[in-house]
Parts: structure tokens; C-alpha cells; sequence
């Protein structure tokens, strides 16, 4: 049975901590109040009475400055390391060991290089900086290895030292260094040659300009080609009465024709480029003031968002154009802007700008495309046009759960009406069941008649819980339905011969 393990309790942490920062704090004033004779001429305080802690601390400050020398104030900063460390979640004592040995280290190490400074640097008549220790210390290493040998050994100790206390790392110190001079050096030379293109430009806009010569002198910037948008397909209002996505009669039920849907009555006004040109020159400078460089290689229009396909310059990575989107917004003065990413078969990116001026889609103008009308599936839905004005039509046989969510206002009615209006348009009542669920009682009352509902709007929550129970078991049912006859698909059990077609069931 294993046993127990002990649970460090946060209110003795909390004890060590609060009891090592008052140590912490004693012994810094005790060292701080007593006043060290650095010269042999400099007599210690009188009295002991003068120290800021009393006869304790000055006999506390007299003995570490004499045996340590300047080294007495490392015991303060291990002291305030270990009250923190106490306070951190999670910190455990297994560190202790090597906490120990590094302060041990760190103590002998610099002690006797306060020592060797004693010889090299400080004058003849300054006392002991490394205190009686240090004194030892660098007359023991001194007589064996040398001056030299007795500084490498007791900086490569100070090193390992610092290594096992705090985890000290001098090859990411190292890098570090190494990568801040680098960058120092890359900004340098950019805030030095600013200046030279200022005076450069000036010298450029001398009278000059206005010589015939001048002409060559100025480069033909790349113009961007801007991509028309896809026509919509018209259906003539005298074509309205016969047309129909599938055949207009199916047994006795009758598909409903476009004419009942509203035509769109705006007229198509003309590209205008420069507009585009100079949302273009403005991401473009807007970008350069952020350091990435690059071009407008094309721009493709459509009924929503205007979608600038940019190159950027090489070397520039993506990741910091993306991240610029809300500043791009900002100086557009759009209240977004989307960088769609890397458009395929081009070494460009998408940048998505809301136009001006928004354009309605109509749902007529969608059913109306040859996509709507040759897709296969009873289920298609018209989900409106893409960036550059293409129809989407998608088939929700492939998505059997759908969600649509949105800020109120954004669209989700309109949306949920859009994709009820494209079944009705394609699929008779034999094909397709509807199974509506209406808690709000006003959305979808307007779809009561409809031959396809399988049960009236459902309003009541206890009732919407028995249609979704109903189907459930109906589920079950056909792929008990499935199962009986070997297939693995509802298409394919339909095509069977001598069975009872199953219409979709659509919730």
C-alpha cells in the first residue's frame, strides 16, 4: 500500500516566506547602516549603538564584511531569492541541494575575486575587499596554479555556480548577445541612410522635370489588371410562366416557377478602375509603412468585397501581413479587412476590402444559373455568390448537420428562408419531407400549407422533443431498411426495383 505523500501547505509557505524576507531586510539594513573602513585611516563606526539594528547588527555587519569583504550582501539577494521562490505555486524543495552548493560557490568564487582585484586594481593601503576568505582563498590557489590560473578557475567556479543557484545559462546568454547587437547593427544603418533619400528626392524635383528628357527618368509602375465580374444569367419575364428548375409537373404536384420570386431591378453599373487604383496605392503604401514591400498584381471585383491579390516582396513572411489586417482596416476606414491567404496557382495573397457600396444578391438570380438547374441532388441549396460575383450552390446531402449562427441582423432568417426556397424550387413532396421547429412561432409560419411538411410548424417544445424522438425510430427504421437489402447508400435503395421510394427528411 503505497504510502501518503505529504502536501506542502501554503500557509507554512507563506511562514517561510514572510520569515526569510525579514531576514532578508535585517540583514540588508545591518550591512547598509555600518560603515566599512575601505582605507586603513577610515575607523569603523564609534559605537555600536549607531548602527540602524543595534549592537546585533552591527556585530552581524562587523563579522561578514571582515570574513566575506564586499561579498557580505550575497546572503541578502539568496535570502530574497528563496522568500520568492517559497511564494511560486508549485516550487518544490528539490533544489535545495543544488541551491545550497551554488551559494557556497558563488560565495568562494567571488570572494577571491574580490581578492585577486585587491592585487590588480584597487590601491596598496584599501582593505580586504574579499574579506579573510578571499585573502585565503587567493594565497592557497596563488602559490599552486598562478595569478592567471587562480582567476580562470575562480571565474569557471563563479560560472557552474551561478549555473546550479539560478540556473544560469551562458550559452543562451551568449545568443542573446548575440542576436541584440545583430538586430542593433540592421536598424543602424536604416535610420543613417534615411536622410540620403531625402536629399535625393529633392535633388530629383530640380526644374528639370519640366525638359523633354525628363520622360525616361520616371518608371511605369505594373497597373494591376482588374478581373470583370461574372454576368448574371437573365430569365425574360415572357419565358417566366414555363420556366421551371426540373419539369414542371410531377404526378399531381406542381414546381413552383421563378416569376413568384422578386427580380433584381439594379442595373449594372461599369467597373470603375480608378477606384481600385487607388485603394491599391494606398495598401500599398500602407504596408510599406509597416515594412513589408510588395505589389497589386490583380484585382477581382465582386457583389459584397473586392478581393487586391498582393505579392509580396521576397522575404516577407505572411504571418506579419496577416497580422496587419486591423491596421489595414483602419486606414481604408472599413470597418474590416480579411487576408484570405495564399490563392492558389498564384504567388499571391487575397486581401478582401468591403466595397463602397454593397450589392443585394437576389435568390432568382442564383436559381436561375445552369449550376442550380444541373445539380442532380434534391437537395441543393443556393448559398448566395462568392468574391468575384460565381454562384455557390451546395448539396446538403453531403453536410447532414448544418449550423448557421450570426450576430442578430447579420443574416440567419434570410439565410434559413434562402435554403428552404431552393428544396421547394427542386424537389416535389414525393422526394422531400420537411420537419419544421419553430420556437419562435413567427419564423416559419409562413411554410403551414406546404405539401411537404410532414407535420404542421412544430411550436411547442414537449412536441418538438417527440418529432425529434419520431425521427429517431425512423432512422432506425431505414437502416434496418438498408440492411435488409444489401445496400449501402438511400440513392441506391431507391433505385432498387419494387420498393417503396423513401423520400429525404430534412429537419
Amino acid at each position: 500500500m503505497p504510502l501518503p505523500q505529504n502536501k506542502k501547505s501554503p500557509f507554512r509557505d507563506e511562514i517561510i516566506a514572510l520569515f526569510t524576507l525579514f531576514l532578508a531586510v535585517f540583514l540588508l539594513l545591518c550591512l547598509v547602516s555600518y560603515s566599512l573602513p575601505l582605507l586603513g585611516e577610515q575607523p569603523a563606526l564609534q559605537s555600536p549603538q549607531d548602527n540602524w539594528c543595534g549592537t546585533l547588527g552591527f556585530y552581524i555587519a562587523h563579522n561578514l564584511f571582515s570574513f566575506f569583504g564586499l561579498t557580505a550582501f550575497f546572503p541578502v539577494l539568496i535570502l530574497v531569492y528563496s522568500s520568492v521562490a517559497a511564494m511560486v505555486p508549485g516550487s518544490s524543495g528539490n533544489r535545495l541541494p543544488f541551491l545550497v552548493a551554488g551559494i557556497s560557490g558563488i560565495l568562494l568564487s567571488a570572494s577571491g575575486l574580490f581578492a585577486i582585484a585587491r592585487q590588480l586594481v584597487f590601491p596598496t593601503e584599501f582593505l580586504k575587499p574579499g574579506g579573510y576568505l578571499g585573502e585565503l582563498i587567493w594565497r592557497l590557489l596563488s602559490r599552486f596554479i598562478g595569478s592567471a590560473g587562480s582567476l580562470l578557475l575562480l571565474l569557471l567556479i563563479l560560472t557552474f555556480s551561478l549555473m546550479a543557484a539560478v540556473r544560469f545559462s551562458p550559452v543562451g546568454t551568449l545568443k542573446w548577445l548575440c542576436k541584440a547587437i545583430t538586430s542593433l547593427g540592421k536598424k543602424f544603418p536604416k535610420k543613417v541612410s534615411a536622410p540620403k533619400k531625402t536629399v535625393t528626392a529633392a535633388v530629383r524635383t530640380e526644374p528639370k522635370v519640366a525638359e523633354s528628357t525628363s520622360a525616361p527618368v520616371r518608371k511605369e509602375e505594373s497597373v494591376p489588371a482588374v478581373h470583370e465580374p461574372v454576368a448574371i444569367e437573365q430569365v425574360d419575364d415572357a419565358d417566366d410562366s414555363h420556366f421551371a428548375v426540373r419539369p414542371a409537373r410531377a404526378g399531381d404536384y406542381r414546381l413552383p416557377t421563378l416569376s413568384l420570386l422578386d427580380r433584381h431591378d439594379q442595373q449594372d453599373v461599369g467597373i470603375d478602375k480608378d477606384h481600385y487604383y487607388q485603394v491599391s496605392q494606398i495598401l500599398i503604401s500602407k504596408l510599406e509603412d509597416f515594412g513589408v514591400s510588395g505589389k497589386v498584381t490583380g484585382i477581382s471585383p465582386g457583389p459584397v468585397v473586392t478581393t487586391y491579390e498582393y505579392a509580396p516582396a521576397p522575404g516577407v513572411k505572411i504571418n506579419k501581413i496577416v497580422s496587419l489586417a486591423d491596421d489595414l482596416a483602419l486606414a481604408l476606414k472599413v470597418n474590416r479587412v480579411r487576408i484570405v491567404g495564399s490563392i492558389p496557382g498564384k504567388a499571391a495573397l487575397g486581401i478582401e476590402i468591403p466595397n463602397p457600396k454593397r450589392k443585394t444578391v437576389y435568390l432568382r438570380d442564383i436559381l436561375a444559373t445552369e449550376k442550380y438547374r444541373d445539380s442532380k441532388s434534391r437537395l441543393s441549396l443556393a448559398l448566395g455568390l462568392d468574391v468575384v460575383g460565381r454562384p455557390v450552390v451546395a448539396d446538403i446531402t453531403r453536410m447532414p448537420h448544418l449550423l448557421i449562427a450570426g450576430a442578430t441582423g447579420a443574416g440567419k432568417s434570410v439565410a434559413i428562408n434562402a435554403f428552404i426556397a431552393s428544396i421547394l424550387f427542386k424537389s416535389t413532396p414525393e422526394e422531400v419531407r420537411l420537419l419544421m421547429v419553430d420556437p419562435k412561432r413567427i419564423e416559419l409560419s409562413a411554410y403551414e400549407d406546404i405539401p411537404h411538411l410532414l407535420h404542421p410548424v412544430v411550436v411547442e417544445p414537449k412536441m418538438a422533443s417527440r418529432a425529434l424522438m419520431w425521427a429517431v425510430k425512423e432512422m432506425e427504421r431505414r437502416y434496418r431498411l438498408l440492411e435488409e437489402k444489401r445496400v449501402k447508400s438511400f440513392d441506391s435503395y431507391n433505385d432498387l426495383p419494387d420498393v417503396e421510394k423513401l423520400p429525404y427528411i430534412v429537419i
